[in-house]
């Protein structure tokens, strides 16, 4: 089970410091060990992204007047990196949303993948402080986006709608 998919359950847990609950969502062990050193505020701050997560892509694809394909997370383990598989995955999603008109869209929060996404045609969008900017040191995610090659769609500037505030 995804993180994000049980976080009010997992948030309940720990408020009333019921490690054995997190072990029923599915959390092994060390995993519910590990999130019971995590602040509860930390977690709060996730579930209020994957809230914000969805209106901002809700107002991305109002603003570029297409569809957008986003992409949730991409990574490959460290046995089969360097081999050219993530490299086949990402261009299958390139080749399905310009055939769709889609635009991609993905959150970056490793600035070292930028350059990467910058290469294939994304562009940053907007930046969202997990947490809030109360939240000091809170991390950044850069949404990146990407119109599709070849597309009719509409856009603003660099082909992308403009940001809007948080």
């Amino acid at each position: 089970m995804l993180l994000y998919q049980c976080l009010p359950q997992a948030i309940a847990a720990l408020a009333n410091e019921d490690t054995k609950s997190l072990g029923l969502l599915g959390f092994s062990d060390a995993e519910a060990n590990l999130l019971a050193l995590v602040r509860r505020d930390a977690l709060q701050a996730m579930l209020k992204f994957r809230h914000d997560k969805k209106r901002l892509l809700l107002k991305y694809k109002e603003n570029s007047k297409r569809e957008v394909l986003h992409i949730q997370f991409m990574a490959t383990t460290p046995e089969v990196q360097h081999k050219g598989l993530a490299a086949k995955l990402f261009h299958h999603l390139e080749a399905t949303a310009d055939a769709h008109n889609k635009d991609l869209v993905i959150m970056n929060t490793q600035p070292r993948t930028a350059s990467l996404f910058a290469e294939h045609g994304f562009r940053p969008w907007q930046e969202y402080r997990v947490g809030g900017e109360e939240v000091e040191g809170g991390p950044v995610i850069q949404i990146l986006a990407r119109p599709p090659k070849g597309g009719k769609g509409q856009a603003g500037a660099n082909g992308h709608p403009a940001a809007h505030e948080n």
